[in-house]
């Protein structure tokens, strides 16, 4: 394949989603620097980044802010060995359309280059396939450890 069109192909684009809201940029700080806050939610509304929830009581607390209706973009911090880790989750409605499904694809990687994490956890079938069980063994899967406190 000639050079000019396989960097046409391959190459990374903007996903023109706008991550500069001060609230979900002050939380992400707060999330990497305040062991008190361990996870965060994002939503995009009006392809806008935005916080949906955040704070302390460990993974129960995230989980209850997901519903089928929408997606979510997900950030954990854990500490496995006793060493802070952060992961994202993508969380995916099972009431959500076919077509905000692939815009939220899309929109994936800027907001979780916010926070660097250790690895990526899916769920894309929403709350019938989401447990708090299954978010443990996936980052006991990515880390090879059973010592891990979020």
């Amino acid at each position: 394949m000639d050079p000019t069109k396989k960097e046409l192909y391959t190459a990374k684009r903007a996903s023109g989603l706008n991550t500069s809201d001060p609230d979900l940029l002050q939380e992400m700080q707060q999330l990497k620097c305040d062991p008190s806050h361990n996870w965060l939610l994002v939503r995009i509304v009006d392809n806008t980044a935005v916080l949906h929830a955040c704070g302390g009581g460990g993974l129960k607390a995230f989980s209850d802010h997901l519903t089928d209706d929408d997606i979510y973009y997900g950030a954990l911090r854990c500490l496995v060995d006793e060493k802070v880790k952060f992961f994202h989750v993508y969380f995916v409605g099972q009431s959500v359309s076919a077509m905000k499904k692939g815009k939220a694809s899309l929109s994936k990687q800027a907001i979780f280059n916010l926070v660097e994490a250790h690895g990526e956890l899916s769920f894309s079938s929403g709350l019938a396939e989401y447990s708090d069980s299954l978010v443990i063994q996936a980052i006991q899967s990515l880390t090879k450890s059973t010592n891990i406190v979020i």
